[in-house]
This record gives structure tokens, sequence and C-alpha cells, in this order.
């Protein structure tokens, strides 16, 4: 949904190199900041969503391994918030 570029130059009357970053949302049939607002929002509640599974997926992971290994799995699961 965004896409970056930048812009690296040397500034000579400071002895710098500025670093100019541009972020462009693709919007699709967003007419107004709100509707681009609202779709941000639910992409970032997918992205939350989808971490909490993978930390889940990685704690039965983590488990399992230790069962392997023939130890008993130590922790709780991690609580996925509300």
């Amino acid at each position: 949904m965004v896409k970056e570029w930048e812009h690296i130059e040397w500034d000579k009357t400071r002895k710098a190199v500025v670093v100019t970053k541009h972020e462009t949302l693709d919007v699709q049939d967003a007419k107004t900041i709100a509707d681009v607002k609202a779709k941000l929002k639910a992409e970032l509640q997918r992205l939350i969503q989808e971490s909490r599974a993978t930390k889940r997926r990685a704690h039965e992971i983590r488990a399992l391994l230790q069962r392997l290994d023939g130890k008993q799995p130590n922790e709780k699961p991690p609580s996925t918030g509300g």
C-alpha cells in the first residue's frame, strides 16, 4: 500500500548528507482523508492480528521443540492482549 523512495545528496553549505524520503500511499478508491484513515486503521488491525497469531505459533513451536528434547515446556502461552 505504501511506495517509498529516497533521494540522497551532499549539502555543500552544511557539509552533510541530506536524505529526503517520500511515501506515496495507494489509496485506490478513497475520496477523503477519512477514507484513507479508515483504510490505514483496517490495515493496522490486520497486521496486529497477524503478529499475535505469529507469536502464538512461535510459542507452540518452542514448546514442541522442548518436548522433542525431552523437556517440559516451562512458559505459559503469551498473552494476546485485548
